[in-house]
């Protein structure tokens, strides 16, 4: 795909491209770590397996990983993150 698209453009900041994909990958790592965890915890934690703890082991481990995401992705300046963040600011007019 990149050789398809450094033929019709002739620059793709390859190096820009790969360091957002580097950046991406790491936070996508601990996030991925944070659902596992939580969601080995959660489950060993409860014993009984009613419909709501299911949905608690669902849902939680969900929500842990995208703020794990967040943080991470913050921490690691992605700038794709940072350009949602103000497109939304200024939607939401703050």
């Amino acid at each position: 795909l990149a050789w398809y698209m450094r033929r019709k453009i002739k620059r793709i900041n390859g190096r820009d491209v790969l360091s957002a994909t580097a950046k991406i990958t790491t936070a996508s790592i601990a996030m991925s770590v944070a659902a596992y965890l939580s969601y080995r915890g959660l489950n060993s934690y409860f014993a009984d397996k009613t419909f709501v703890i299911r949905l608690v082991e669902a849902f939680v481990p969900m929500a842990l990983a995208g703020v794990t995401f967040l943080i991470a992705a913050k921490l690691l300046r992605i700038d794709q993150l940072e350009e949602l963040i103000k497109t939304v600011r200024r939607k939401l007019g703050k």
